[in-house]
Formats: structure tokens, C-alpha cells, sequence
């Protein structure tokens, strides 16, 4: 697993926080620019890395385990029905992960 690869997963895991922020009624209009903003600074980075020299990197073992964990982790979570602050706490070690 490389860096963009890393990123495109880390984007659908909070793609999936997001659509269940929007399903909360009501909506909690901060917890969802917050992941908003998290998803377009992952397709900014992302952007950077395709014109880096050499390529994205790859991930160590410790790096694909750390993000696969935190995935799982938040997945749990929305699918649990964690409340808007627990589940940004789990966003942010989701990209804290890489």
C-alpha cells in the first residue's frame, strides 16, 4: 500500500462519517465541515503527491496495520451509532494514523 492509497482509504472511511452525520436529525452543521474540511485536505494532499518526484511512498507494515485499525475502528463506531464527539475523536486518530 502506498501513500495515495492510503488517502483513497482514508477518504471513504470519512465519507461513510459523513453520510451518517447528514442522516442525524438534526445534522450537526460543525461536525460535518469539520469531516468536510479532513476529506478536502486529504484530496489536496492527495493532488501533491501525483506530482511528486519518484512517487508516492510506501507504507511501512506498522503504518498499513496503524490505518487499517483506525478504519475498523471508526466503522465500528458509525455502525455502533457514536455520538458526533466520539466519532470525531476517532477521526482524528484516523489521520493520525499515516
Amino acid at each position: 500500500m502506498n501513500q495515495n492509497d492510503a488517502i483513497q482509504a482514508q477518504i471513504a472511511a470519512l465519507l461513510t462519517v459523513r453520510n451518517y452525520l447528514l442522516n442525524q436529525t438534526p445534522s450537526d452543521m460543525v461536525a460535518l465541515a469539520n469531516v468536510t474540511e479532513n476529506i478536502v485536505a486529504l484530496n489536496q494532499r492527495q493532488a501533491a503527491l501525483s506530482t511528486q518526484i519518484g512517487g508516492p511512498q510506501l507504507l511501512s507494515a506498522a503504518q498499513q496495520a496503524a490505518l487499517q485499525s483506525a478504519i475498523t475502528t471508526l466503522d465500528a463506531q458509525v455502525q455502533q451509532g457514536a455520538t458526533v464527539s466520539a466519532l470525531l475523536t476517532f477521526v482524528t486518530a484516523l489521520l493520525q494514523a499515516v
